[in-house]
């Protein structure tokens, strides 16, 4: 009888303790996706607004972009030479909107993967273009505790012709 109580109170300690755990893990992930939501509206913003500099302060100096039907972009200072360069061609961001769909990672990386829609003034074009995608971008928590994009690509999910 004492052995079938002892077993008892140790299985609900084990139950007791794995739930606190997956709370824990719950609460978490919760305040890692409202962080990386609210960075993503800051990024989205200045975006709107050509401020490559702010996007590019939330990169890691070595940022790997690769983006839809264009080269690889290595290193912070290509991605904000890259901006100006569709910037000066007149391409300009109307509106922006990332819904990450979810989260998942291991150590200091954290890979997030969500959907995106973009309409986009072109020259040339008498009306704006509206892109709708997906995204993976894979963010790095810093020394700091910071989390820096490490890597971010991104695919239409239809052919624009």
């Amino acid at each position: 009888m004492k052995n079938k109580k002892m077993k008892l109170i140790l299985i609900i300690a084990c139950l007791i303790i794995a739930s606190v755990s997956l709370s824990a893990q719950d609460t978490n992930f919760i305040s890692l996706k409202a962080k990386i939501d609210s960075t993503n509206k800051i990024i989205d913003e200045a975006a709107l607004k050509q401020d490559f500099e702010t996007i590019a302060a939330y990169y890691t100096d070595d940022v790997i972009t690769l983006p839809n039907n264009e080269p690889l972009i290595q290193g912070k200072k290509a991605f904000i030479d890259n901006e100006k360069i569709a910037a000066k061609r007149g391409i300009k961001i109307l509106s922006i909107k990332s819904t990450l769909i979810d989260l998942f990672g291991s150590g200091d990386l954290i890979h997030e993967i969500g959907k995106y829609e973009i309409s986009l003034e072109i020259p040339g074009v008498p009306y704006p273009i509206t892109d709708k995608g997906k995204y993976l971008v894979i963010w790095q928590r810093q020394n700091d505790g910071t989390l820096k994009i490490k890597l971010e690509t991104w695919n239409n999910d239809e052919e624009h012709r």
